[in-house]
């Protein structure tokens, strides 16, 4: 005879989507044995843990609803921001051309420059924007192949040396193969080193480290400067995300590069990684399964 909080039963909260809890009933009080007993009290804890399922299975819906909004009005709101840059440029300057028709040529032509800057701007964003979201969902099809990975890191080095003051060296053994698109791969690699180059002083030198074993392929950009802080680690791979130094700093960018590179680097089954805040170097390190796939 169950005899003050003895339990009484345990029963699982089902739901469509599977178990949501666990009930579990006590007795306060001394309770009867007997069949009849048992029975009537298994179909009203039965019922209670239905209605329970109910109840947390439209909570859970509404958090998630509640969430899907915030997403979605910050995704506007970012989407807003990055669009009105380029857009306030052409408008001030189509504006003024078409206000001064007698403005010197030269300044005519300043002008069209920079609405043609500008458009070159947008159009850059909006293939990027296209980018990011149709490789997150998976609409942008691989074109698998059997790839030297240094290779690739060999010419994407070559092509970022020009683009910023930093050194950079690479320490890579010679062949690492794995299989995948080399051309999106590229496209990883080079935002990784474009946000490399854009934080490393001017006398310091991005280093990009291949290796791994059998089974896995890494490989590592890493660059010393200002680190990025500890509350900021999990956002840096999110949507339009942009530090507080870049966006009040004047530097340009879109806080799309990230984002595409860990997009890039999931659909192949691989991970994009930071290191942790304390580390002496900010590094970013890819992981590339060696083995064949299929080439979705």
């Amino acid at each position: 005879m169950p005899r003050g909080d003895a339990p009484l039963a345990a029963l699982r909260v089902d739901h469509d989507h599977g178990p949501l809890a666990v009930q579990t009933s006590v007795a306060a009080h001394d309770v009867d044995p007997g069949a009849d007993g048992d029975d009537m009290r298994a179909a009203i804890l039965t019922s209670i843990a239905a209605h329970l399922g109910q109840f947390l299975e439209r909570r859970r819906a509404d958090l998630s609803t509640t969430a899907l909004e915030h997403s979605r009005d910050e995704y506007i709101t970012l989407v807003g921001h990055e669009l009105r840059t380029p857009l306030t440029g052409i408008q001030a300057n189509a504006e003024i051309l078409r206000d001064e028709p007698d403005m010197p040529s030269d300044e005519r032509q300043q002008m069209l420059e920079v609405i043609h800057r500008r458009v070159g701007d947008l159009q850059q964003l909006v293939a990027r924007l296209l980018d990011v979201a149709g490789t997150r969902a998976g609409h942008v099809r691989l074109q698998i192949q059997r790839i030297d990975l240094t290779e690739v890191i060999g010419a994407a080095a070559r092509a970022a040396r020009g683009a910023t003051a930093a050194g950079i060296t690479v320490d890579a053994p010679t062949p690492v193969i794995v299989y995948a698109d080399p051309d999106r791969i590229r496209d990883a690699v080079d935002e990784l080193l474009r946000n490399a180059g854009t934080w490393a002083p001017d006398d310091s030198t991005i280093t990009i480290a291949v290796g791994g074993d059998r089974r896995v392929a890494a490989v590592t950009v890493s660059n010393t400067g200002p680190g990025i802080p500890a509350d900021q680690h999990a956002r840096v791979f999110d949507l339009f995300y942009r530090s507080d130094t870049l966006r009040h700093g004047g530097v340009p960018g879109s806080g799309l590069g990230l984002t595409l590179a860990r997009a890039i680097i999931e659909q192949h089954q691989g991970t994009l990684t930071l290191s942790a805040p304390d580390a002496a170097a900010t590094s970013f390190t890819i992981r590339l399964p060696r083995g064949v796939d299929s080439g979705r």
